[in-house]
C-alpha cells in the first residue's frame, strides 16, 4: 500500500503539473510500471470493493510511462553525445551455455 500511496501522491503532482513530467518519465518510467505490475492484483482487489478512482493518479502515470518507453524504446540518451563503449567479455560464455541448454 505503501508503494501505491506513494505513485498515487506523485500521480497527483505529474497531473497537476506541479513536477515537471518528462523529468519524471526520464527517471522513473521503469520503476512506475514494473510497480504498476506488481500491484496489478492489489488494485483489482481494491477497485472491486471502493470503485475505479482508486489509484486513478497512479493509472495516470502508468499511461505517461508508457507512452515515453514507446516514444523513447533506446532510452532518451541525447542523440549527439558521444557514448561510451562498455565492452562485453561474455560472448563466448553465452554461446557456450545456448548451445548446451539446446542439448
Amino acid at each position: 500500500m505503501l508503494i501505491g500511496d506513494s505513485y498515487e501522491m506523485m500521480g497527483v503532482f505529474a497531473k497537476t503539473r506541479m513536477i515537471d513530467r518528462k523529468l519524471l518519465m526520464d527517471i522513473y518510467s521503469a520503476l512506475i510500471l514494473d510497480a504498476w505490475n506488481a500491484l496489478t492484483e492489489v488494485t483489482a482487489i481494491l477497485r472491486a470493493h471502493y470503485g475505479r478512482a482508486i489509484y486513478e493518479n497512479f493509472e495516470y502515470l502508468v499511461v505517461l510511462a508508457q507512452d515515453w518507453n514507446a516514444a523513447h524504446p533506446e532510452g532518451a540518451y541525447p542523440r549527439n553525445a558521444r557514448r561510451v563503449e562498455v565492452p562485453y567479455k561474455w560472448t563466448t560464455a553465452d554461446k557456450h551455455h545456448a548451445a548446451t541448454v539446446a542439448t
